[in-house]
Order: C-alpha cells, then structure tokens, then sequence
C-alpha cells in the first residue's frame, strides 16, 4: 500500500514553509569511493580547500555510515530513503531494477526517488554523473551494450553527463588519459595513471564543466523553478587517474610531514571473518611486484594516489561553487557533499570497499543550509545514516508532509541536529553486506553473518574507542554488551529477501 510520509512532529516543528518562488534549490554532490580522507576531517595529507571551506560554513557529520559498503546499492539506499532491511538491496550494484527491489515504473504518481520528490514539487531537476549506479542513468552494462531504459525513471527532466572522448558513460567512469578506458577491450587497465595537462581533460572536469553551464544558464534564465542539481564526481573509484599536477601537490604537502603509512594503527589481521582478498584492487595491472602494495613505499604510493584523486576532485568542486556563488543562487541553495562508501587502503590488511568493518562504512557527509547561519561551521559525532538525508533534504525543503511515497521512509529528518535543537534522534547505526549486518554504536560495532532461527555467527565485537580500525574481537569478554547490540536488529532483516 502507498505510504505517506508523515515526518515526526517534533521534526517539523522548525521546518520552512515557504513560496514555491521561495523554495531552496539544492546542488547535491556525489563522490565515488570517498573515505573522510579530508583536511576538515583531520586527515593531515589532504589538499582538499574547497571542501575544507565549505565545511566552515555547513554542518560535518564525523560518524555517517552508509547502509551498504558497494555503490549500487548504496546509491539505491539513498535515493530511496529504504533500509536493506526492507529492501534486501544489500549487496547488487542492479538493484535499482532486478529482484524484489525493482522500482515501480509504470507507476509516477508515487514518489520512488529521492530527485523524483523534488521533481514533483516544482523542481527543475537535472544529473550529471553518477547518482544511482550508472554514470548516465542508462541500463548499460561496463562494456556500453545494453537497454537505454532509465535506472531511475521519473526522476531527471535533464541528463546532461558527457561523454567526452570516452563515448558513453562507464567509459568516461574507467578513464584513463587520451580516450582510453579499463572496458574498451585493449587490456590496458593500470590501477595508477597521472597523465600530463596535454593529454587534455578528464571527464570529472567534463562534468564540473558541464555544472559550470549549468549553473550559468539558471542565471540566464532568470527561473522562479528552484533546481535539484545531481553532480557525480568518478574519482577516487579505481583506477586511480588523476592530472599529474595533483599528484604533485599531495607528494609536496607529504614531504613536509609525517606521513602515517596505510593500515598504521591497525591490527592488520586475515584473521577476521569479513577479510576478503582485495579483488577489485589486485585484478588492474601493478606498479610493484607483489598481488597487493607490501612494502612502505609501495603502500605510500597508493596511498598518495588516492589522495591525488581527492585533491583532483576537490579543485572540481571548488569550479562549481564558484560558479553557483556567481550564479547569484547561493544563498538559496542547500549543498550536500556525499561520499557512498568508505575505503580501505591497507587497514585491515584490505585494499577496497566491500567489507561490514568501519573504514568501509563511514563517509563523507556534510550539509550546507545558508539559511542556518546558528551551526556553520560545526561537526557532530552524532551517528547518523545514509537513509537520513531524504527525509532530511524534505524538510529543509520545507516539502515534507507533501510527498507522497511509494514506500515508508526508512531514515530520520537530521534537520535538529543542523539546526542545533535538541533531538532524539537515535544514536545508532545499522548496516549491511550481503548477508552480514553490522551495528555501529558509541563505542562499539558489532559485526555477524545471518545463521538459522534467528541468529548470527561470525560474531565480532570490536571496542572503536582508541582504533577506529581495530582488529580485536573483544565479543566474549563483553557478552552483555553483545546482547545490546542484537537486540537491535531489525525483525524485518531476518525475513527478507536478500540480493
């Protein structure tokens, strides 16, 4: 049955009831594989001061955690506002249009999508990039061959992501320099490129560019429609391309300091029940001798490659803000910078996503409202979930008891914690990998595979207070504090359909 939303009264109480002419726009920015690697975040590597500057002026969530540590359904978590739990969406990449999870398409009345919501309301909607799983919101397989049909229908009344040299969506996402790309069938797939400016642009300055545009039209035009911008940055998803001149930049800064080596601090271990072997790393050719970086310079290497591609993305979206700033629109656009999953780069002994520990389920996540001048500048260690921002962006909207959707809302609006009320928002999250489920509280995650009648194996308890990437199962010592933790797991996980 159709579900309206109805946010908690207590959520609503400060919301913003506005004119359609006086309705916020709303510039959401989605980066692949974007760990909290940021100088807001501490990270004493990062050049990232476009970022870092936007997150004086917003509110930076240090603990978000996605509800799956894999793009696809990551994404599909978010643009639906649906928890695994209900959805099953815990661990395809097409789980926007497979399985039980296969969105209603033949019905647009309700509300399915997040962009879809705003779309309904008034919104000039457009994408570029990759929101959902694909880059162009085609059914196209890695190779380009496949269906034209939409991945989220109902949702873009604009696609504008370019192609550039690379002709079609997922060749521009697994670029390298001069038009070549993991998938175009000539074996070519380093996990490490800096081409030189002469090679010309990559496609994520394809896409800032094509923001730019954009957002300069909107002023052209003069719109009273507010916008719902989808921007989708590629990088830092393997392989690690990005223009030499950033390499540089993250080489310079690390030469001044002291560098912590990738996995410091951690217990690297294979003993753990979600170790996997770091497929998606090892199977791109390699600038050392071994399957996975082992020596210090080679795990360094690595390391500053990733950051290269944070500083590469990070001059992108500084492009964009300057032109949203120029725009005339910025002080009527709400910013969400968004990262879909962690990484590891080495903790662990892991180089990759795909895992239900910490470094694979928290990302970036901060949130810009020009109209809360009271919490600029602010971060919060409050838990807080990826599900959360649909209803949250509802209602700072101010279109939150007006959207209908196709299904209950699985997140919480986080408007009290950006506009610095006092809440209840639980301080707990819950997320999922294929059929593991992990429970993040204040100190602790506890981590298990689905077993029979209603209970886990693999059980581990891990104490987070002192090693964010800590190794120790510490689960039979703490036995009530595991209890605590399964008593939180949802009845509906134990019964879905899980894909």
């Amino acid at each position: 049955m159709p579900a309206r939303l109805f946010l908690i009264t207590c959520l609503l109480i400060a919301s913003y009831p506005l004119a359609a002419t006086e309705k916020p726009s709303v510039l959401f920015i989605a980066i692949d594989d974007l760990r909290p690697e940021l100088g807001c975040y501490g990270a004493p590597v990062a050049v990232s001061p476009s970022l870092d500057s936007l997150a004086e002026k917003s509110v930076v969530f240090d603990r978000h955690y996605v509800q799956v540590p894999t793009c696809g359904a990551s994404r599909f978590a978010l643009l639906t506002g649906r928890s695994p739990a209900v959805s099953g969406a815990t661990k395809r990449n097409d789980a926007f249009y497979t399985g039980s999870t296969q969105l209603q398409h033949e019905d647009s009345a309700l509300v399915q999508t997040l962009p879809q919501a705003f779309r309904q309301n008034g919104y000039q909607t457009a994408l570029i990039g990759k929101i959902s799983h694909t880059v162009d919101n085609r059914l196209l397989a890695y190779n380009g061959k496949g269906s034209d049909r939409q991945e989220i229908p109902f949702a873009w009344d604009e696609v504008l992501t370019p192609y550039g040299a690379w002709d079609y969506g997922w060749g521009a996402f697994f670029a390298y320099g001069e038009g070549r790309h993991r998938e175009d069938g000539s074996g070519y797939k380093p996990v490490l490129e800096f081409p030189t400016e002469s090679t010309g642009k990559l496609p994520d300055e394809l896409n800032a560019d094509t923001a730019v545009e954009y957002l300069r039209s909107k002023k052209a035009e003069d719109s009273e429609a507010p916008f719902f911008l989808g921007l989708g940055f590629y990088k830092p998803h393997l392989p690690f391309v990005a223009p030499d001149a950033d390499l540089q930049a993250v080489e310079t800064l690390a030469r001044g300091i002291t560098v912590p080596e990738p996995g410091s601090g951690a217990s690297e271990s294979n003993d753990l029940a979600g170790f996997h072997n770091s497929g998606e790393f090892a199977k791109y050719q390699r600038d050392w001798k071994t399957r996975l970086p082992e020596t210090l310079a080679d795990k360094r290497k690595a390391y500053l490659a990733y950051l290269a591609c944070i500083h590469y993305i990070d001059r992108q979206i500084g492009h964009v803000l300057s032109a949203l700033e120029k725009s005339g629109q910025r002080e009527n656009t709400i910013i969400v910078v968004w990262g879909d999953h962690g990484w590891h780069l080495g903790e662990q002994g892991i180089w990759g996503k795909h895992t239900p520990y910490e470094t694979a389920l928290r990302s970036a996540l901060m949130i810009h409202d020009p109209r809360l001048e009271q919490t600029a500048g602010t971060k919060t260690s409050h838990l807080v979930d990826t599900i959360d921002i649909f209803p949250t962006l509802l209602d700072l909207a101010g279109i939150g008891d007006v959207v209908e959707t196709a299904a209950p809302l699985d997140g919480k609006s986080l408007g009290p914690l950006l506009r610095g009320e006092e809440n209840e928002i639980p301080n707990l999250s819950i997320s999922y990998w294929k059929d593991w489920i992990s429970i993040r509280t204040d100190q602790f995650r506890l981590t298990g595979q689905k077993g029979q009648n209603k209970s886990l194996t693999k059980i581990e308890l891990f104490d987070l207070s002192g090693d964010l990437a800590s190794s120790e199962n510490v689960a039979e010592t703490h036995p009530a504090i595991v209890q605590d933790h399964l008593d939180q797991i949802p009845e509906t996980w134990w019964t879905t359909d899980l894909q």
